[in-house]
């Protein structure tokens, strides 16, 4: 029913029509009411839960692979090899050490919103962890979608683990664990973190058990978003996996580039090595590259 203002209502007459002769409630009734209709701190949620998530989004959009390849190697990462700005094309295309690099910061675009979001009020409605995973996941759409690199980013892993680590380093570590396990039996880089972000949600199951009862519940749904996203950032790579085309990691055999070394084999040229001849003609070709020139040239 309507009122005609606060604190005042309606009485009705003999004939059950409404009368707009207002009473004045009683103060324990304003009490009743207000405690039945009252969200606690439903503004500051609001508030926090938009600052949080645009922050996280905004934060995980900031490049980091881009730059390190462009003023180090001069020439943008997502022009070589699967066309990804993550710290796997960068160790296929220029080695190690940028590798790492590029992966403690994406890891860190996701732990430092999370870290700075446990921290806003929250009105009490939402567990700190929630919020964190929240912002967490917000950075995580910015590094695979950036709003300051065209929308191309990486797929998503490091950045998400990041979150993990700030919110909920415990469950974290079980997920590499898996990480670690499926890697090692597969030398696939691409099924060990589908693998690991499909496991998070039974993990943070596992520990609303034991030994961590308070996990928010709310942490497993985001969990499992988070799962699917990853899973959605890496279909190409699934897809090279049905069709046994996706390239393994820690292979034997791998090959030397101008940026470092590649963590798969070399890859044999079509054309019966004359694609090879043109890349040894340079400074620096080793004995492989000047038998093919020979052989091509015809002089042996």
């Amino acid at each position: 029913r309507g009122r005609p203002s606060a604190g005042w209502s309606r009485r009705r007459g003999r004939t059950g029509w409404p009368r707009f002769g207002l009473h004045r409630r009683s103060p324990a009734a304003d009490g009743r009411r207000g405690r039945r209709r009252a969200v606690p701190g439903g503004g500051i949620l609001v508030s926090t839960l938009f600052l949080a998530v645009i922050a996280g989004y905004l934060l995980g959009s900031c490049p980091t692979s881009v730059p390190i390849s462009r003023r180090l190697y001069g020439s943008d990462v997502r022009g070589r090899g699967s066309g990804n700005a993550g710290a796997t094309n960068m160790l296929r295309a220029f080695g190690w050490r940028p590798a790492l690099a590029v992966l403690a910061l994406d890891a860190a675009k996701g732990y430092v919103p999370a870290l700075l979001a446990s921290w806003l009020p929250g009105g009490g409605a939402v567990p700190a962890a929630t919020l964190g995973l929240a912002a967490g996941a917000a950075a995580t759409l910015g590094h695979c979608y950036p709003v300051f690199a065209g929308f191309r980013g990486g797929k998503g892993v490091a950045t998400a683990a990041g979150a993990l680590l700030a919110t909920h380093p415990g469950a974290l570590a079980g997920g590499l664990a898996v990480f670690a396990a499926v890697l090692t039996l597969s030398r696939y880089v691409s099924a060990a973190s589908v693998g690991a972000a499909a496991a998070m949600p039974a993990i943070l199951l596992a520990f609303r058990v034991r030994p961590d009862p308070a996990v928010p519940l709310e942490d497993v749904y985001l969990a499992a978003a988070l799962a699917g996203f990853i899973a959605f950032t890496h279909r190409s790579n699934l897809t090279r996996l049905r069709q046994g085309r996706e390239p393994r990691c820690l292979r034997r055999g791998t090959a030397r580039t101008p940026g470092g070394l590649v963590g798969r084999p070399a890859e044999p040229a079509g054309d019966g090595g004359r694609a090879r001849v043109g890349a040894g003609r340079g400074g620096g070709a080793g004995p492989e590259a000047r038998a093919d020139e020979t052989i091509t040239g015809g002089r042996t």
